[in-house]
C-alpha cells in the first residue's frame, strides 16, 4: 500500500486547536472520492499527544520515511516546522506534492505591486503556477 505524509500547520496550544479546522481531513475524503487507489494519509495532527514534547519530531521522521511522497498544504504559509518536514523528506528522497489552490499563498499567477494586481515575474524552467523558493 502506498503511503503519504500531510505535512504543514499543526496547531500549537489549546486554543489554537479549538478553531483550527484541519485540511488534512478535507484532503483525505476527496482523494478517497478520486480514487479507488488505496493510499495510506500519515497525519502529524492525529495521534497520542500524551508524549514528550521532543518525541513529536522524532514520530513525524518516521511517518515521513514510511511514506512514499509528501503531501504540503500550500494555502498558508510554511512555518519552520513545515520546513523542516520538507528538508526531511528531500534527505529521504521522497517527492514532496504542493497542493496550492488557485489565489491561495503559494498560487503566484496574480502579485499586489503598488496597490495593482499584476502578473507575476516569470520563473525560469517553471510550468507551474505554484511557486516556493524550496522547491
Amino acid at each position: 500500500m502506498k503511503a503519504a505524509y500531510l505535512a504543514g500547520k499543526v496547531p500549537k496550544g489549546a486554543k489554537e486547536h479549538a478553531t483550527y479546522q484541519d485540511w488534512r481531513e478535507d484532503f483525505e475524503k476527496k482523494c478517497k472520492k478520486l480514487s479507488d487507489c488505496e493510499i495510506k494519509f500519515l497525519n502529524p495532527n492525529q495521534g497520542d499527544w500524551s508524549m514528550p514534547m521532543g518525541m513529536y519530531f522524532g514520530r513525524d521522521i518516521e511517518m515521513i520515511k514510511q511514506s512514499n511522497a509528501i503531501v504540503m498544504d500550500g494555502t498558508v504559509r510554511m512555518g519552520a516546522g513545515t520546513a523542516q518536514e520538507i528538508l526531511i523528506a528531500k534527505y529521504y528522497n521522497k517527492p514532496v506534492i504542493l497542493v496550492c489552490p488557485k489565489n491561495s499563498h503559494y498560487d503566484r499567477i496574480i502579485e499586489v505591486q503598488n496597490g495593482k494586481n499584476t502578473l507575476p515575474t516569470p520563473i525560469p524552467n517553471r510550468n507551474s503556477r505554484c511557486y516556493h523558493p524550496q522547491f
